[in-house]
């Protein structure tokens, strides 16, 4: 790489192989307990920055959660509003009974 121009420091790829192969792979992450999954997969990103503090990771949200609270706070919606949506099928099939009521 260095007779191609291209900077490299001394060890960069631990003397072992192509130093561009370790970035090809994805970057590490650690398992996260999913309140409906179980343990599932949470990858890490491959980007720190030395000023920004890192957040715990949070499970994914779960098909419509958050629908009633944003019909109820964004577009101000009350509750029987939110309900005959909810009857009418507006939300489809996939989201909970009980999610048509905002928290």
């Amino acid at each position: 790489m260095r007779a191609a121009g291209v900077p490299l420091r001394p060890g960069a790829h631990g003397g072992r192989g192509d130093p561009l192969a370790r970035s090809a792979r994805p970057p590490a992450g650690d398992p996260h307990p999913h309140p409906a999954l179980g343990t599932v997969p949470n990858v890490r990103l491959p980007i720190r920055y030395a000023a920004t503090p890192m957040a715990d990771p949070t499970p994914a949200p779960a098909i419509g959660q958050h629908t009633a609270q944003v019909l109820a706070e964004v577009l101000g919606y009350d509750a029987q509003r939110i309900a005959g949506l909810a009857e009418g099928g507006a939300f489809g099939t996939r989201v909970p009974r009980g999610a048509e009521n905002p928290a």
